[in-house]
C-alpha cells in the first residue's frame, strides 16, 4: 500500500487518472475553495464506474463554527454543500440512501431486574449538567453522582472511556456510601439507573453488559438522550432501555435509534422511544419542568426511569442515586 498526500485545490495528476474504484472522503471537501470544482476532480481519479464516498457537513451548525472557526482551513470555501443536482453535473450518479446498520446483540429480558439506587449521566462535560433535569431527580428522592471520563486520541473507546465508565460505576457500587455517609445521606447503592446525553449515550448503553462482565450488578434502566447506537457486540442486552431523540438531529440520525429500539422490542427488552419531531442535537438543554416541549424531549424518560425504580422496590428503599459520566 503507497502513501501520498492529495492537494485538492489543483488538477489531479496524470499518473493518477482514472486508477481508481473508489475515492472515499471523511471532512475534507469543504475545507477546499470549490466544493464541486473539487468533486469533479476527485471524479477524475476514477476507473469506469467508480465511486465516490463522501462523509461530510451539509448543514450549518452554530457550534462547528465556534470550535473550527479558530482554523484558517475551515473559511476558504466560496460555495455552499454540495447539492444532488451539482453532484449529478459533475458527472455523479444518484444517491442512494445507507443501508441501516444490523446490530448483533443478543439476550433477552431478565428473569430478575437487577436493584439500583442511582442514576448516572455520561456527557461531554461538566458544565453542561442540565440543572432541571438534576432538580427533578432530586424531587424524585433520587441523588445525582457526576462522574468524567477519559477522551484522547491515543487511547482507545475500550481501553479509554468505556473501562472509565466500567471503573466509575463499580465505585459507585463500592465506595459512594462511605463518602456520602460522612453527610448524613444514606444511599442503597445496589440500584441504579444510569443517563447519558449523545456520546455519554452510547457509554450509558454499554454498562447493559460491562459492568456483568466485571461482576457487577447490572443498572435497573437506561435512558439515552440522542446517542449513538451502533455498536456490534456479542454482549447480551437485557436491561430496560428508553431513548430520547429529535428527527432532524444532525449528528445522530434519528432512523439508528429506531432502528435499535426495534431490535430491542424484538428481543423482548423493555423500553421505548420518544420522537422530538423537528428537534436536533441536544435540543434538551435549557427545557425546564412544567414548560412547553417538557414532557416528550425529556420527562417521558424520567418517568419510564421511575416506573423501573418503583417495579425494583424504590418506594421501600432509602434516596437514589444518579451518576453522571461527562
Amino acid at each position: 500500500m503507497e502513501f501520498k498526500a492529495l492537494n485538492m485545490e489543483s488538477d489531479m495528476p496524470a499518473s493518477l487518472q482514472g486508477q481508481y474504484d473508489i475515492v472515499i472522503g471523511t471532512n475534507c471537501v469543504h475545507a477546499t475553495t470549490n466544493k464541486m470544482r473539487t468533486i469533479s476532480r476527485l471524479r477524475s481519479l476514477l476507473y469506469g464506474q467508480g465511486f465516490i464516498v463522501l462523509s461530510e457537513v451539509t448543514q450549518l451548525v452554530d457550534w462547528y463554527d465556534i470550535v473550527f472557526g479558530l482554523l484558517d482551513g475551515w473559511w476558504p470555501s466560496k460555495t455552499g454543500p454540495p447539492t444532488l443536482c451539482s453532484l449529478r453535473h459533475h458527472g455523479c450518479g444518484p444517491l442512494k440512501k445507507p443501508a441501516l446498520a444490523r446490530y448483533r446483540i443478543r439476550g433477552a429480558r431478565a428473569q430478575n431486574p437487577t436493584r439500583s439506587d442511582f442514576s448516572w449521566h455520561p456527557m461531554i462535560k461538566r458544565e453542561a449538567i442540565r440543572s432541571f433535569q438534576t432538580a427533578c431527580l432530586l424531587n424524585h428522592n433520587v441523588l445525582p453522582v457526576s462522574i468524567d471520563y477519559r477522551l484522547y486520541p491515543e487511547n482507545n473507546l475500550l481501553e479509554g472511556p468505556i473501562a472509565d465508565v466500567c471503573d466509575a460505576y463499580a465505585w459507585v457500587q463500592t465506595g459512594l456510601q462511605a463518602v456520602v455517609k460522612n453527610q448524613g445521606i444514606l444511599v442503597d447503592e445496589k440500584r441504579i439507573v444510569v443517563i447519558g446525553w449523545s456520546t455519554g449515550g452510547h457509554l450509558a448503553m454499554t454498562t447493559a453488559w460491562k459492568n456483568k462482565e466485571a461482576g457487577l450488578k447490572p443498572p435497573v434502566a437506561i435512558l439515552s438522550f440522542y446517542g449513538p447506537t451502533d455498536f456490534e457486540s456479542g454482549g447480551t442486552y437485557t436491561i430496560p432501555t428508553f431513548f430520547i431523540h429529535g428527527t432532524e438531529d444532525e449528528i445522530v440520525l434519528y432512523h439508528t435509534a429506531v432502528t435499535f429500539s426495534e431490535v430491542l422490542r424484538e428481543m423482548g427488552v423493555r423500553g421505548g422511544l420518544a420522537e422530538v419531531k423537528g428537534a436536533r442535537h441536544i435540543h434538551d438543554l435549557g427545557l425546564k419542568e412544567g414548560a412547553e416541549g417538557w414532557w416528550n424531549g425529556v420527562g417521558v424518560g424520567y418517568d419510564f426511569l421511575f416506573r423501573e425504580l418503583k417495579g425494583d422496590g424504590f418506594k421501600d428503599s432509602g434516596p437514589a442515586l444518579s451518576a453522571t459520566v461527562q
